[in-house]
């Protein structure tokens, strides 16, 4: 993938996981404010209510206080436990959802206050303070300053809850498609397909008229890009095209190789189909037929986008072999190739062709039927630069 690619997404990645926690934040925040605006409006409901039934009855032990006090707690979502005490006297009243919630020794009947020692004293409870809150109050500051009432409510819980966790998933949801839409985007961007950028009516500008003197692979105004012979580039766009695939390589981060391939036997102008026969052989054998070029009478140049130097050696080897393999008349005909390649480099079209040649040669010079690749090491760029240009 491309680095810039990987660059954008992980910033995204951060800024989603920034948002998403500042809004669980919020959410949760909000939710439970709201909570506990309503849990002591519901508290003073539920107060008022057993105080006046308590006022009308005398007593809380009565049927009809009991009746309308649990009446009213079964009707609140988020009550837990509701007791009604005197320092001196005990527990009066108590009601809960579950005996859970008691920390005093365990209470049997709860129907029957002020029965056994668990009764006595203020009452104790298991508190969760992370979703559960105790509310506190006088339950009748004017008749009676000893007569304490404790409510046990939910913060929040799983209702409160689902709303959020959803939200969550949604946005989770977006950004795996968002992420499966980015890397798929990466990966067919790395694929380089045919390139449209030039036309088959194509025409060199400024090019100066053919001279008679001039060579056969020189260019002429208003022929197309490739020879109706070998259906190969003419030698005189390697240069222009070389730039472009440079440039579009480096734009995407990708790789590209050059390759140089020679005949080591030099072909006549009588053997031309010969060279024709090579040129249909070079064309099957790369994966990009408008990126391979007439190179000389008897040499070919292909450029090979997206490709490492080790990728392009493989291609280099399995092009030997089918020329080995290959019917020549009864001649036996071998190839030397030179490569190079841009190697995440910064490199103009002219020095890559310059250590294509080179390697060439190098190709030539050791007996012909070789492959010698130029590797950009950093030790030894210097010295290879120098001896080029002496």
């Amino acid at each position: 993938m491309s680095k810039k690619v990987l660059t954008v997404y992980y910033s995204i990645s951060i800024v989603f996981l920034i948002i998403l926690v500042t809004l669980i934040v919020y959410r949760l925040s909000t939710c439970i404010n709201q909570n506990l605006t309503a849990i002591h409006s519901s508290f003073e409901k539920i107060k008022i209510s057993a105080l006046s039934t308590y006022l009308a009855e005398g007593e809380f032990d009565s049927e009809i206080f009991k009746q309308k006090i649990k009446r009213n707690f079964l009707n609140m979502d988020k009550i837990l436990l509701l007791s009604i005490y005197s320092k001196e006297k005990g527990i009066l009243y108590l009601l809960t959802s579950s005996k859970y919630y008691l920390l005093s020794p365990l209470i049997e009947d709860l129907d029957r206050p002020g029965v056994g020692e668990a009764w006595k004293g203020k009452p104790e409870y298991k508190l969760n303070s992370i979703h559960q809150t105790k509310i506190s109050s006088f339950f009748a500051p004017g008749i009676d300053r000893d007569l304490h009432i404790d409510g046990l409510f939910e913060l929040i819980g799983k209702t409160d809850l689902y709303p959020i966790l959803k939200e969550i998933l949604c946005l989770l949801l977006i950004f795996f498609v968002l992420t499966i839409m980015t890397l798929l985007f990466a990966t067919i961007s790395k694929k380089p397909g045919p390139v449209k950028h030039f036309h088959p009516s194509y025409t060199p500008v400024h090019q100066k008229p053919v001279k008679s003197s001039q060579k056969a692979d020189t260019a002429q105004p208003g022929r197309s890009l490739t020879s109706p012979e070998t259906g190969l580039g003419w030698k005189e766009h390697l240069e222009q095209r070389l730039r472009f695939e440079l440039e579009r390589a480096a734009s995407f981060d990708q790789d590209l190789s050059l390759v140089f391939i020679t005949l080591d036997t030099g072909l006549s102008p009588a053997q031309k189909d010969t060279y024709n026969q090579m040129s249909r052989l070079v064309i099957a054998s790369f994966p990009f037929k408008d990126l391979a070029f007439e190179y000389g009478t008897d040499a070919f140049a292909v450029i090979l986008p997206d490709r490492s130097l080790e990728k392009a050696i493989a291609d280099a080897k399995g092009f030997k072999r089918r020329v080995e393999s290959s019917f020549w008349g009864g001649r036996r005909i071998t190839v030397s190739i030179g490569l190079s390649a841009r190697n995440g480099r910064l490199i103009s079209e002219q020095r890559l062709l310059i250590e294509t040649k080179k390697s060439l040669e190098q190709a030539i010079k050791a007996g012909g039927n070789q492959i010698i690749a130029f590797r950009a090491d950093p030790e030894k760029f210097r010295r290879v630069l120098t001896s080029i240009k002496g």
